[in-house]
């Protein structure tokens, strides 16, 4: 580190910390969490395993193990969470004390061991619960005992303590009864014990504790599994369900035996079925039998198997597959250089990736706003590792 370098970084403590402590007589219990977060973030290394990744639109976020969340991708809209608009080619610290985190496609959220929620991004139609439409720049803080939280497009789903439903933003795709567009989280009555909840753009899945699969939102192209009617409240659609993911117009439940079953757009073989017809009810995958956790971006699926190998089927255009190629794939294909050491997928618009065991993070795919966190903004067609 240079001498220039050195000063700066005390310098940016030095204004961190005076800012919180300027306003300490007003919450000096939170503002201690704030100091505290304010400091790590100015001192922060890369440097302790990656735990979790979300993969937004064009942005991509990093959980550490020490609760820093770290971002790379495109700022345009606050998704970052930096406090500006620009791009980050590589990977930025921009929140600390986080144990999950999400990113939606113009979006990111974080919750801490407390289970706060906090939101950064776009907001124009009340996504973030802030109870407002203000855009946001940097993490703010939106409301507590919160277990989990996905976004789709405008909007998003949240599991609170007790397994709880509250969504916020596009009413129908929120389950809220109407297509109004609603700005601060509210409680979904229709569905209870909830585990996991997965967002399209404009479709919501969540999985009770007993296997059952519900759905609200637009049913565009089938991806709400129902036939072709939208649902402006949450639906049952199935049961016998351990796992769910969405894409941009198609979803993906994993069965009670381990088999993958699909539904929705399939224009590019997201749906990994040997052709590309739409589906408009879940059915089997054919020949994917093994999936333990599986990932949708706009036009493309990737799935982690049981034995830790990864595999994908959809739109290849930017290398988003990790199969080497441009080349558009309609059935699940495995990723050979992978390995079989993958443990938790994620995919954007175009753009996928991984985590392995051991802690690296891998990308591959589109990288125009820097999202895949190389450094710079060349696609990649293969998976190249990015952390550490």
């Amino acid at each position: 580190m240079t001498t220039w370098e050195k000063i700066s970084r005390a310098a940016l403590i030095t204004v961190a910390a005076a800012s919180v402590l300027l306003l300490a007589s007003c919450n000096p219990i939170a503002l201690r969490t704030d100091l505290e977060r304010a400091v790590r973030l100015a001192t922060a290394r890369l440097d302790t395993p990656v735990v979790a990744v979300s993969a937004g639109g064009y942005h991509t976020l990093l959980l550490e193990q020490d609760g820093t969340v770290w971002a790379a991708g495109d700022g345009e809209w606050g998704q970052l969470g930096t406090g500006d608009m620009s791009d980050r080619h590589d990977f930025v610290p921009v929140f600390f004390g986080a144990t999950a985190i999400e990113a939606g496609p113009y979006t990111s959220f974080a919750i801490t061991e407390s289970g706060e929620l906090w939101a950064t991004g776009y907001n124009s139609s009340g996504e973030l619960g802030t109870a407002d439409r203000d855009t946001r720049y940097s993490f703010t803080r939106v409301m507590t005992q919160v277990e989990l939280v996905s976004a789709g497009k405008e909007h998003t789903v949240a599991v609170r303590t007790g397994g709880t439903l509250w969504t916020t933003g596009y009413g129908e795709a929120a389950g809220r009864g109407d297509t109004s567009y609603y700005d601060t989280f509210e409680a979904v009555s229709e569905v209870s014990n909830v585990i996991a909840a997965a967002c399209g753009d404009d479709h919501s899945l969540v999985l009770t504790s007993s296997g059952e699969l519900w759905a609200s939102g637009d049913d565009y192209y089938g991806a709400l599994g129902n036939g072709e009617s939208d649902a402006a409240v949450f639906t049952q659609i199935t049961t016998g369900i351990d796992g769910i993911a969405a894409g941009d117009w198609h979803s993906l439940a994993i069965n009670s035996s381990a088999a993958l079953t699909r539904t929705g757009y399939n224009s590019s073989g997201q749906l990994g079925t040997g052709d590309k017809d739409t589906d408009y009810v879940f059915g089997l995958s054919p020949a994917v039998d093994t999936v333990h956790a599986a990932a949708g971006g706009s036009y493309h699926s990737i799935l982690r198997m049981t034995d830790g190998t990864l595999w994908a089927s959809g739109d290849n255009s930017y290398g988003q597959l990790g199969l080497g190629a441009s080349t558009e794939y309609l059935s699940f294909t495995q990723v050979i250089d992978m390995g079989s050491s993958c443990m938790s997928v994620a995919a954007g618009s175009y753009h996928s990736i991984v985590l392995k065991a051991d802690g690296t993070v891998w990308a591959s795919g589109s990288n125009d706003d820097g999202c895949l966190g190389t450094g710079d903004i060349t696609s990649h067609v293969s998976f190249v590792k990015v952390v550490p």
